[in-house]
């Protein structure tokens, strides 16, 4: 990969390998590359952001908060982006943040979605 650095499939790929084989720290370290390869595609700041996944119980970092503003500042319907950036930041303790991504995503689902409903009782337990 150092001999293509504009490779971003192959960043992708990479990082992809290394999270299987359980190396998060190479799999951050190629989802960057990723991202630095291709700076205005939502879908390399959403790979960013699933090798940051912190662990069950810890709460998401700065930087995986930062890779999904930016993934929903791309494209801001990305539906995958919105719902883990109001996760994040109920994780983190901001609600009214989180209440207020979700329901942006809530009013972009079709009324028979099987996801609304799941989506408005997280919505609801925003207490």
């Amino acid at each position: 990969m150092e001999k293509d650095p504009g490779n971003v499939e192959g960043w992708l790929r990479l990082a992809q390998a290394r999270s299987v084989l359980g190396d998060k720290e190479q799999a951050v370290v190629a989802a960057r590359r990723a991202t630095q390869a291709a700076p205005d595609r939502p879908d390399t700041w959403l790979a960013l952001a699933r090798m940051l996944n912190p662990a069950p119980g810890a709460k998401p970092s700065p930087e995986l908060e930062s890779a999904l503003r930016k993934a929903v500042e791309l494209d801001p319907k990305n539906a995958q982006a919105l719902y883990y950036l109001g996760l994040a930041a109920a994780e983190n303790g901001r609600k009214d943040e989180a209440r207020a991504t979700w329901t942006k995503l809530l009013q972009q689902l079709p009324p028979d979605s099987p996801d609304r409903k799941e989506l408005q009782e997280q919505i609801d337990g925003l207490k």
